[in-house]
């Protein structure tokens, strides 16, 4: 299955509940789909945090900009996303996974 070699994208068992078998068309759009690297969130959070960069990678733009007007909540906001900002990516990848698959996405 082709979501397999991205299972690093996705939070951990999220994949488990995804049908068996997928029609040609789900493929191609799950396939399709431009999904984020988390460690990328990371190291773009790591240099540039305090400027919401990846927040801005990962379609926050709200928080993106709170975080630039803010400077990364003057460093602080910017230390504990840190710890969070791989996981909203995952999520977000999640989500437009089941968006492609017509699933309704869990509440985690």
């Amino acid at each position: 299955m082709v979501l397999i070699s991205m299972q690093n994208k996705f939070p951990p068992g999220s994949l488990l509940g995804l049908p068996n078998q997928l029609s040609e068309d789900q493929v191609r759009q799950v396939a399709s789909i431009d999904y984020r690297d988390p460690v990328v969130a990371l190291l773009l959070g790591l240099f540039f945090g305090p400027l919401g960069v990846d927040r801005f990678y990962n379609g926050d733009t709200g928080l993106a900009l709170g975080k630039l007007f803010t400077l990364g909540g003057l460093g602080i906001w910017a230390i504990v996303d840190l710890f969070l900002i791989m996981n909203a990516v995952k999520r977000k990848n999640l989500e437009k996974l089941n968006a492609a698959l017509g699933m309704a996405s869990p509440n985690p």
